[in-house]
């Protein structure tokens, strides 16, 4: 008609109509209308729910020269997760009151919305934010956050801030703080503190910029150790983000840790307390970290489970992945060796170890030395085996040539049980083990490899070998058989067990 759309009459009807995300939904219970004539606008029956939640439009005497619009209700946020895919996880309940008003030319949007029982997960942040409430206000071109307050990490999170939207982009100022929190951010990085958050930035990835005041925590990550739902062939974390960027990341992260008391490391290398203060940049599945950790004397280190007492170190960061950092240790340790002669009379033994580690993890140059003085390759059998290969009587080594393989063996199966044991075990199911007999005065240990792996909950089967001249071999099979005497009420268990034995003469 003469004028368009704000000359017209007509109706527009729509049957039915569903919002749905996964298990929620909501949907209209009657047909609805919009009404036109000669230009104005009117509703009706423009409603949908879903028990206890709704959302109603009304429009009435809405024209060119006069917007006239509301939008109230109350809903799942869940089924606002459509429009937001970096919220891995949304719930809780909001209620929302807006209109809409002024021309057709320049239309005004205010309106308010309440949140409370909320929960966000974001995508690559390890923890959510739980029971959020939030009072907010907005408009066609901002929304301000009055007042929002939720649990994170066991402890408390309280901010305010604004979003303001123009043409081009969302700019975001938010501001607040948290207080007994206790995160593990990175993975393996245990800590308790309380700190201060900001969120800025024009538009996506925004950066939040964390002020953390730590008071205590544990750090249990194994440097070197690889993350099992990640491609063994990965690209650097020094490239150019948009090269490697493989996922939608929404912030940023600036983090600036200080360590207010120290912090227990506590992993298969150390049991240590540590002081210092670290700076996290970049997305959570690739943070670099510039500062620098200092173990305190008197903590423990381990080389293959013997331990070492820290006299000086450091652990430094310099814009590196968490992986990588540059270590320097010197420890030292009295470890004693039982060795018997030729008439098998056993002595004792004591040397005074000392460690030193620098270079960068997860594959430092590690250096020892002793007193009296021995050999790296003595030094490493004695700490792994328990004994030195001078340590043994000709009868019992044999010639020097077996001797010396025999003790590689030794030293590469101890360091396959230090370093990749974890692998074999979730690849084949096996369980390595290098063990060997307590020394005493009367006999000298024994080193023995020990494979084993157990089958289903009732069969299991273990091989091993005892490492000297005249070794010996082992293979072990076992079934376990529960009997149930279901008339007296009785339990009973019993054991096949299959066993052979070769002795080499």
């Amino acid at each position: 008609p003469k004028g368009g759309f704000w000359a017209s009459s007509g109706q527009v009807l729509i049957d039915e109509f569903v919002l749905r995300k996964g298990a929620k939904s909501m949907s209209s219970r009657k047909p609805m209308y919009l009404n036109l004539r000669n230009g104005e606008v009117n509703s009706n029956n423009f409603l949908i729910s879903s028990g206890d939640s709704y959302v109603k439009l009304d429009v009435a005497g809405l024209t060119r020269d006069r917007l006239n619009a509301s939008l109230n209700g109350k809903l799942d946020l869940s089924l606002l997760g459509l429009f937001t895919p970096f919220i891995t996880d949304l719930r809780g309940n909001m209620s929302l009151s807006m209109d809409l008003t002024g021309t057709a030319t320049k239309p005004a949007l205010s309106g308010s919305a309440y949140i409370e029982k909320g929960y966000a997960k974001f995508a690559d942040f390890i923890h959510p934010f739980s029971n959020v409430r939030a009072d907010v206000l907005f408009n066609d071109n901002q929304i301000l956050l009055n007042s929002v307050r939720a649990d994170l990490a066991g402890g408390k999170l309280t901010g305010d801030g604004k979003i303001t939207f123009t043409e081009k982009n969302r700019p975001i100022d938010i501001r607040g703080g948290f207080n007994d929190v206790r995160l593990n951010i990175p993975e393996g990085f245990r800590t308790r503190g309380s700190g201060s958050v900001t969120i800025t930035g024009s538009d996506f990835p925004y950066t939040m910029d964390i002020g953390y005041l730590v008071t205590g925590g544990e750090v249990v990550y194994e440097i070197g150790e690889k993350d099992n739902n990640t491609s063994s062939v990965k690209a650097s974390a020094y490239l150019p983000r948009f090269l490697y960027q493989e996922a939608f990341h929404p912030f940023t992260f600036n983090v600036d840790v200080s360590l207010k008391n120290p912090v227990t490391v506590n992993n298969a290398l150390a049991n240590a307390q540590v002081i210092g203060a670290v700076k996290a940049s970049g997305t959570p599945d690739r943070l670099l970290l510039t500062g620098t950790l200092s173990p305190l004397p008197g903590g423990k280190v381990f080389f293959h489970e013997t331990p070492f007492e820290i006299t000086s170190a450091f652990i430094e960061y310099t814009g590196s992945p968490p992986n990588q950092p540059k270590i320097y240790l010197t420890a030292n340790s009295l470890v004693s060796e039982i060795t018997q002669d030729d008439q098998a009379r056993a002595s004792e033994h004591q040397y005074e170890v000392n460690l030193l580690v620098q270079g960068r993890g997860p594959e430092p140059q590690i250096l020892l030395s002793s007193q009296p003085p021995l050999s790296q390759r003595e030094i490493v059998s004695l700490l792994t085996l328990g004994m030195t290969t001078a340590g043994t009587t000709d009868e019992k080594k044999g010639s020097s040539e077996f001797q010396a393989a025999n003790t590689s063996t030794a030293l590469g199966a101890a360091i396959l049980q230090k370093a990749s044991g974890k692998r074999l075990k979730e690849s084949l199911g096996l369980d390595l083990k290098v063990t060997s007999s307590q020394p005493t005065p009367e006999n000298a240990s024994t080193p023995k490899v020990t494979l084993s792996k157990q089958w289903t909950p009732k069969f299991g089967a273990s091989a091993s070998s005892t490492l000297r001249a005249n070794p010996t071999n082992n293979v072990k099979l076992e079934y376990k058989i529960e009997q149930e005497h279901l008339r007296d009420r009785i339990m009973g268990r019993s054991r096949i067990r299959f066993e052979t034995k070769r002795r080499h003469p």
